[in-house]
């Protein structure tokens, strides 16, 4: 059953990244619904699947079975005392209001403006049922704050990483679609910067306030241990985001530009390095999903 948990939390991370991230590059490249509707309605029905299976899986954890925590009454309970219930209900209506509106709604910026609104609110809901929740006092406030504005880059960053990757497979064979991808990361790097510099400082404020001083205690630890391959894999994201930024967009403008720009090998790095920062967002969101699951101490 932890198991389950443990991989719903991570469907939900992935599927909030989808509605918030990927919608959000959409807004701020101005790139068309069309295009990205079905990957945005599937996250939509995966992220109310997930935190459905979620809900279910966590409260199973607590009362020792499955049948236990299907009862209505013990589902009542965890909605009036524990956290977790009520921030997994607003991911499931967040995902089924997501799903409808994509559906539902012609394309247009309206349409995305309304699917980043779900995806922002299924994001800040991570928040609530995290280490944060159980901080208590004037820290709690900070805390919540922290850890919301936290969630909410990470599935920027991860999100429009996962828009990239779909361009990216489709460059070959056109050299318009060379330029537009050039033209894309360009125009999404002062956005990039402004996530990964929400990511350190609020990253910095969680750890200080989960730990404290007392990171070399932990350090041996299964939650010290995960957390330092989550700080390696953010290292690995941000050194391809540099590489991003100095070398491959420079190479893909010139090449887009050119008639020989499809025998180049810029296009194809693009894809494997994309590939390669999209894989590393995706383990850091496993790793999470773990981590919230266990005491700083184990």
């Amino acid at each position: 059953m932890e198991a389950a948990f443990i991989l719903a939390r991570f469907l939900q991370y992935a599927a909030a990244s989808v509605l918030f991230g990927s919608t959000l590059l959409l807004l701020w490249a101005g790139l068309e619904l069309r295009a990205t509707k079905p990957l945005l309605a599937a996250a939509g029905v995966g992220l109310a699947l997930a935190g459905a299976v979620g809900l279910g899986a966590q409260t199973a954890l607590l009362t020792g079975s499955l049948a236990d925590a299907l009862r209505l009454e013990t589902l009542t309970l965890v909605m009036q005392s524990m956290a977790f219930g009520p921030a997994a209900v607003v991911r499931i209506i967040m995902g089924l209001a997501a799903t409808l509106i994509i559906l539902g709604l012609p394309s247009s910026r309206q349409t995305l403006t309304a699917i980043l609104a779900c995806g922002a609110v299924a994001s800040i809901s991570f928040a609530w049922s995290g280490h944060a929740a159980a901080t208590e006092g004037s820290l709690g406030t900070l805390h919540l704050a922290s850890d919301a504005a936290h969630a909410l880059a990470a599935t920027g960053w991860v999100g429009a990483l996962i828009v990239f990757l779909l361009m990216a497979a489709r460059v070959f064979g056109s050299t318009v679609k060379v330029a537009s991808l050039a033209h894309v990361l360009r125009r999404f790097s002062p956005l990039g910067i402004l996530l990964v510099a929400v990511l350190v400082v609020t990253g910095l404020v969680n750890s200080w306030l989960i730990i404290g001083f007392r990171a070399w205690q932990i350090a041996s630890t299964t939650y010290g241990m995960l957390l330092i391959a989550k700080l390696a894999a953010f290292a690995l994201m941000l050194a391809l985001a540099a590489y991003h930024r100095q070398r491959l967009v420079p190479a893909l403008v010139r090449n887009g530009t050119t008639d020989g720009g499809l025998e180049h090998p810029s296009p194809r790095r693009a894809r494997w390095s994309l590939t390669s920062e999209t894989l590393a967002g995706l383990a850091i969101l496993a790793l999470v999903a773990i981590l919230g699951t266990l005491s700083p101490l184990d």
